[in-house]
């Protein structure tokens, strides 16, 4: 069994490498499924025949959860809001600065810093969905 699907039954013959001569005409049958399916654009069996060539009857694939979209943004974020703050106040501090100064920089510094890091990560993500569009259309016949 795969990780990306389940592997043909194990009484198919063999094809690849260090297979008989029998299981040729199979692996030049699926080829020309594939090449059949890439003229006549159809993506579903240009799949299939791929699987098939491959041995693999399905691809069954989850990713993540409901969080597992945001959970990059969140460490991130975390951390150089963490690390940052405490650098800003921190300084501050040291300065001998009165307290309510202090309070005010660390508190101008989170809400600066949540809004460059919200509008920042939205550029990154939009940047990001861009570059996977072009590639799908680059990949597309």
């Amino acid at each position: 069994m795969s990780t990306y699907g389940t592997m043909a039954s194990p009484t198919a013959e063999p094809t690849g490498a260090g297979a008989g001569a029998d299981s040729k005409p199979d692996a030049a049958h699926a080829m020309d499924k594939a090449r059949d399916a890439f003229a006549a654009g159809d993506l579903e069996a240009s799949a299939a025949a791929h699987r098939a060539k491959a041995g693999i009857v399905s691809s069954p694939e989850q990713h993540g959860g409901a969080g597992s979209d945001y959970i990059k943004s969140i460490v991130f974020g975390g951390l150089d809001g963490i690390i940052t703050s405490y650098a800003v106040v921190a300084s501050v501090g040291g300065a001998n600065l009165p307290l309510t100064v202090t309070l005010i920089t660390g508190i101008a510094k989170l809400l600066g810093d949540g809004l460059a890091m919200g509008i920042g990560d939205a550029i990154s993500e939009g940047a990001e969905h861009s570059f996977i569009r072009g590639e799908r259309a680059r990949e597309k016949w």
